[in-house]
């Protein structure tokens, strides 16, 4: 028998069921107490998202835009899950602050009070435990005013300044400002090389820095830093024929991104909460009311989130 013009049978377009037909099937499933097909696949995916919710980040290029997707185990020449494999163990992610494999931690940042606002009271908590914790701040912050009084290097000496005296707060052990032009970074091998620098003398287990994932308003400086502070850790630090002259390779364990859409930690800080708004408050500069400050942030202050990165 002769197919209608176009190649489709009476099965409809494609040699699939006839649109009429699948409704009148589903409209039977509904009417037995069947799921219908789209019901069951929208479960399916929602099933799917809830599973890789918490899924670490890492890199890859591939994936989502700015270069991270969920993590997605290494395989070996035959193609097998290193997790299955005998003899073959993959470290399990940081568990928070806590974790007693954290030895060493280096916060990357933009401008002075980026740390006090997105990561101090993580901070707190790893130095209080003994944790060695450097910070490296791109900028000295030296058009983040609204005094019309000061600006350009008296505004930045004032910043550094601040900077300084909430580091000793969080029981930082060195800071150190780069002094780029504030609002004018960009990513280049100049910047990739001195956070190379950083990261191989201080020799992280750990990196906080920015989320610079694209889609959502941030400080075009917080989207530099974050970018050049993670291709700095990986791979640029850990490969010795990299920015040979910056000193010895280091891998870095991990790294928690703060300030981003999708965080997969959440840390509890509410113990440390006090401390982390005095700290926060050692920013005078940037402060307009103390006391509206901390009756904000007793309410939203509480728990800071990131996104965890492995860079094993």
């Amino acid at each position: 028998m002769a197919r209608p013009h176009g190649g489709s049978d009476a099965r409809g377009e494609g040699g699939g069921r006839h649109p009429r037909h699948r409704a009148r099937g589903a409209d039977r499933d509904a009417e037995r107490g069947r799921p219908r097909h789209a019901d069951l696949h929208a479960e399916r995916c929602r099933r799917g998202q809830a599973a890789g919710a918490g899924a670490h980040l890492r890199a890859d290029s591939a994936r989502r835009p700015g270069g991270w997707r969920p993590h997605a185990p290494d395989r070996g020449a035959g193609g097998a899950d290193p997790r299955q494999v005998p003899g073959i163990a993959r470290a399990r992610p940081f568990s928070g602050p806590g974790d007693r494999r954290l030895k060493r931690a280096l916060c990357i940042v933009a401008h002075p009070d980026d740390i006090e606002f997105f990561c101090a009271g993580s901070v707190l908590l790893m130095t209080r435990r003994g944790v060695h914790v450097d910070f490296v701040v791109a900028t000295s912050g030296d058009k983040g005013t609204e005094d019309p009084d000061i600006e350009g290097p008296a505004l930045a000496a004032r910043r550094e300044a601040e900077q300084r005296q909430a580091a000793a707060m969080l029981g930082a052990q060195d800071v150190e400002f780069l002094r780029h032009a504030d609002a004018e970074l960009t990513e280049s091998l100049e910047l990739r090389g001195e956070f190379v620098r950083a990261i191989r003398r201080s020799r992280p287990d750990l990196l906080l820095t920015f989320d610079p994932t694209p889609g959502y308003r941030q400080h075009p400086d917080h989207r530099v830093v974050g970018r050049m502070a993670l291709d700095a850790a990986w791979p640029c630090a850990r490969d010795r024929l990299t920015h040979p002259d910056m000193g010895p390779p280091h891998k870095t364990a991990e790294a928690w991104l703060f300030a981003g859409p999708k965080p997969t930690l959440k840390v509890d800080v509410s113990s440390v909460l006090a401390e982390k708004i005095a700290a926060r408050l050692e920013h005078g500069s940037q402060t307009g009311s103390p006391a509206a400050l901390r009756a904000r942030w007793r309410h939203i202050a509480g728990e800071e989130r990131f996104a965890q990165v492995d860079l094993r």
